[in-house]
């Protein structure tokens, strides 16, 4: 999804609802990339605009291995898209307001509840 995040979402606010890397234990589970594959998918059908993006392709990332999963949801507010996080049942460790950019820097890129 790179060219469409880098032409519609990027250098906004938006909500990313996953990061996962094959290898990673997490929720109880061992992550290979046939389970993140399935965790986008079925998030793709539930939330609007969802996209998958590889970290390594975005200076707003220092983890350069991981799938990450975005919602289409845009603001120039990160407190609008954190809102939208709890509003959608999401906890602060599966949901933040994140900058996807090829530009800027890692710092302030992430915002939690």
């Amino acid at each position: 999804d790179r060219p469409y995040v880098a032409a519609i979402l990027a250098d906004q606010w938006v909500p990313q609802i996953s990061s996962k890397r094959a290898g990673l234990v997490a929720d109880g589970v061992t992550w290979d990339n046939a389970r993140i594959l399935d965790q986008h998918m079925r998030m793709r059908a539930t939330y609007p605009d969802v996209r998958l993006l590889w970290s390594g392709d975005w200076s707003t990332y220092d983890g350069r291995d991981f799938w990450v999963t975005i919602v289409g949801l845009t603001s120039d507010n990160p407190g609008e898209i954190l809102a939208w996080c709890s509003s959608a049942g999401f906890d602060r460790d599966n949901c933040a307001a994140k900058v996807v950019s090829t530009w800027r820097p890692i710092a302030g890129s992430t915002k939690y509840n």
